[in-house]
């Protein structure tokens, strides 16, 4: 498989609406897949730029048609897009949360916070990272931290 593209550390990134169409799915936990398979649909990615009376930015994430609603809800706001690596990352940064990540509190840290609070459920993602190989999406992450898992598309 060809590598995916490299990003510039910690870049705000803002874009157009794009779609990824999904084939298969693989779910992580530490270490070890626990459930994998085919499931076609599309997950949608729009960026608001908050409008005249507001200057807060939103990202929604739709996954149109999720036949996996136990596991991921089909509709998920997150404050923030950044580059990192060989992702760009999706996020909320709440200075008080039912979860505890150490990479959601090093972003906080070196980032800043995004809302003073937000209570995640245990199908809500924490992070959405898109993979791309010559800036095409080739993949697509959610991780959850109620318990602490992975989800990917292809």
């Amino acid at each position: 498989m060809a590598q995916f593209d490299n990003w510039p550390m910690f870049q705000d990134f803002s874009f157009q609406e794009f779609h990824f169409p999904v084939n298969r799915y693989e779910e992580w936990e530490p270490g070890r897949i626990v459930a994998s398979g085919e499931v076609h649909f599309n997950i949608r990615f729009k960026y608001n730029s908050g409008g005249l009376f507001s200057r807060k930015t939103s990202i929604d994430v739709l996954l149109d048609n999720n036949p996996m609603p136990k596991k991921i809800i089909s509709s998920v706001k997150f404050d923030r897009a950044t580059t990192n690596g060989e992702r760009i990352l999706f996020y909320i940064a709440a200075e008080q949360t039912n979860v505890q990540n150490t990479a959601l509190l090093m972003l906080s840290s070196m980032l800043g916070y995004t809302r003073d609070y937000k209570y995640y459920d245990s199908n809500e993602p924490i992070f959405a990272s898109v993979f791309t190989i010559n800036h095409n999406v080739a993949k697509v992450s959610f991780s959850f931290g109620n318990p602490d898992r992975l989800i990917e598309f292809y």
